[in-house]
């Protein structure tokens, strides 16, 4: 995976690629460079239902407050009306140096492409690179693994970033030799958790938050709520491909490796819900584990805050 310097952070940054994991990952390092304790004080975030170039524009032009740079983020756009594209532009052209503005597109997005700004592209992972990492994680953690295993590993969590580091955890503390095997990987590693991730999806789409916490607390007996959140994302991130997809079930199903029929009740679920709220609920999901991974939140208040903010967002509550 590729690694980013942002010691001398550039004023616009231009961040896309095809892996949301990464793009979010990538624009968190930028947002922490930015060495801002005070936290909203020095920080504005613009989306597809509060974006206006000016506003965009003067509070990338606010000092910060007891902060290396103010960070302004715009993200999860699916369109841009040209004359606002056309104001931003001309801020991209010559923007403030004590601001750090970025670009944050979905994945498979590129509406900000033209502005000028420091590009970043998150490429989705080949094997070799995740086998890489995955190697580099165990190292860290004393660990090593076997071909046969790391192969089946990747497969089994579907060449996912998210899923195959919260498998490394489990694997390396459960795992009694200094090299993880394939066999250790069928055993604990498994394949297919669809069915209840999508009872799990299925009630929190429907405003059931109890039902949702519920079925999370069943699945706990088996998983670490980490693994979960993953599951959960891997779901919705399919869901808005469903959603901005043109093709039939079929199509789709091949495409990303899941069956038919999933797809169709996917197109169910998400005829409930609007893109942005899908949008919303991945974001909702990367910020999570984001916080687990930094401490800043547990895991068991984590899966409650997941449900209600969740739920909050299909009602459309959330603005």
């Amino acid at each position: 995976m590729q690694t980013y310097n942002f010691e001398n952070l550039k004023p616009v940054y231009h961040v896309s690629g095809e892996d949301g994991y990464l793009i979010n990952e990538v624009v968190n390092q930028i947002e922490n460079a930015c060495e801002n304790p005070l936290g909203d004080l020095n920080k504005s975030v613009f989306d597809d239902e509060n974006f206006e170039a000016d506003k965009v524009i003067l509070s990338a032009e606010q000092l910060p407050i007891m902060a290396k740079k103010r960070f302004v983020v715009v993200r999860n756009m699916i369109k841009a009306k040209e004359p606002e594209l056309k104001k931003l532009g001309e801020y991209c052209k010559n923007p403030v140096d004590d601001t750090v503005l970025v670009l944050m597109e979905l994945p498979g997005f590129n509406v900000f492409g033209k502005l000028t700004a420091e590009k970043i592209v998150c490429k989705k992972l080949s094997s070799v690179e995740l086998g890489g990492i995955i190697r580099q994680d165990l190292a860290e953690k004393g660990k090593e693994i076997d071909t046969d295993a790391l192969n089946l590993l990747m497969s089994f969590c579907s060449n996912e970033l998210m899923r195959i580091r919260t498998e490394l955890s489990k694997l390396a503390y459960a795992s009694n030799n200094k090299t993880i095997t394939a066999e250790e990987v069928r055993s604990l590693v498994h394949k297919n958790d669809d069915y209840s991730v999508f009872e799990i999806t299925n009630a929190l789409t429907d405003g059931n938050a109890d039902r949702g916490i519920h079925l999370m607390q069943k699945m706990l007996q088996v998983y670490e709520f980490p693994f979960i959140l993953s599951l959960i994302y891997s779901n919705f991130r399919r869901m808005l491909h469903v959603v901005l997809s043109d093709g039939t079930n079929a199509e789709i199903g091949k495409n990303i490796g899941v069956q038919e029929y999933a797809i169709a009740t996917m197109r169910t679920k998400a005829k409930k819900l609007k893109p942005m709220q899908i949008i919303k609920i991945n974001e909702l999901i990367l910020e999570i584990d984001y916080n687990i991974k930094m401490g800043k939140m547990a895991p068991d208040n984590a899966m409650f805050y997941l449900a209600f903010k969740m739920v909050e967002i299909i009602k459309g509550e959330l603005k």
